[in-house]
């Protein structure tokens, strides 16, 4: 499926310049002018001239792609190819990149060029966080397949994104700031879930270290912490989110069962003893959503699933089946 982006849609309808079919146009005029619904039984075929001004700038468009650098003519096949990803294709669309990665490193440093390749994946994967585990497992392939070290320029690429949206927006708050300043500080991210989802499969896939993840976990806890009620909720989906994630893997390479509690289970249980009368972030739904985890944690993160035949509670092992 091809995204297009509000920006693109705007553009689009400030410039394109048609006219209609005389029929069409005086059809829906008595639409507009009697508020008719008039039914059909094919649907009406739209009818209009592009003008020539438009189909000269397509046509200009057009040639201008022809003469495209290699690296721009891999930028748009590689959008057009993580915008068609799904798991049925994946083979298909992995080997579709491979082939473009192959003859640019032909014509290009690709020391360099590897980083742009990231950010390209990351920047698609916080906005389409469903596939946000293709787009890591793609990452991966490369990786292995071209033995490369994409590894260090996720690592550099993740602290980015940290620093400059959960860092920042924590060392912006102080306790001089008002209620608004406030709520507008932590109202301005909002592509961080998609991020966040990204670097937990990055770190499936041995993309990412443990303390990595840990550092951007402890910050969306102090970010939890610190943000206004009213946005608590989405912070603690991202904490959720991560660990439904890559909880099973985290704990298992952790150095012990014990240093993992610590690090990522004991403030959460800390947090699910307290009721909303003690923190009011702390509402039925938050304090659910928190046991939600506890629980997946304490079934050494099986999850439970509901057999239909005779409705008796089994539970599936959400253990590496991405990766071992």
């Amino acid at each position: 499926m091809i995204h297009y982006s509000y920006e693109f849609i705007e553009t689009l309808s400030s410039n394109f310049r048609a006219t209609l079919d005389e029929e069409l146009a005086s059809r829906l005029l008595e639409i507009k002018k009697g508020n008719k619904f008039i039914r059909r039984k094919s649907p009406m075929r739209m009818k209009y001239k592009i003008h020539e001004s438009v189909a000269q700038a397509w046509r200009k468009d057009r040639e201008e792609k022809k003469q495209m650098s290699i690296e721009e003519k891999f930028n748009l096949e590689m959008q057009s190819n993580l915008n068609k990803i799904s798991l049925k294709n994946y083979g298909v669309i992995f080997e579709n990149i491979h082939n473009l990665y192959k003859e640019l490193v032909e014509e290009v440093d690709m020391d360099e060029y590897n980083e742009i390749i990231v950010k390209i994946i990351f920047e698609k994967a916080m906005l389409d966080k469903n596939f946000s585990y293709l787009y890591a497992q793609l990452l991966n392939n490369l990786n292995e397949i071209e033995s490369l070290d994409l590894g260090n320029i996720c690592n550099n690429i993740c602290n980015t994104f940290y620093d400059t949206t959960v860092e920042t927006s924590l060392n912006e708050v102080n306790t001089d700031m008002s209620d608004e300043e406030i709520r507008k500080v932590f109202s301005s991210k909002t592509q961080l879930l998609g991020g966040y989802i990204f670097m937990a499969n990055l770190y499936i896939f041995n993309l990412l270290s443990y303390d990595s993840i840990l550092k951007y976990y402890k910050g969306i806890l102090k970010y939890f912490e610190k943000s206004p009620v009213e946005y608590c909720d989405t912070y603690l989906d991202i904490i959720e989110n991560l660990l439904k994630t890559a909880g099973y893997q985290l704990e298992r390479k952790a150095e012990t069962k014990e240093d993992f509690y610590s690090d990522f289970m004991s403030e959460l249980y800390k947090l699910q003893s307290l009721k909303s009368d003690e923190n009011p972030k702390m509402s039925n739904k938050n304090r659910f959503k928190i046991m939600d985890i506890t629980d997946l944690y304490k079934r050494n993160w099986n999850v439970r699933e509901i057999v239909e035949d005779d409705m008796d509670n089994s539970f599936k092992k959400n253990k590496d089946k991405r990766k071992k």
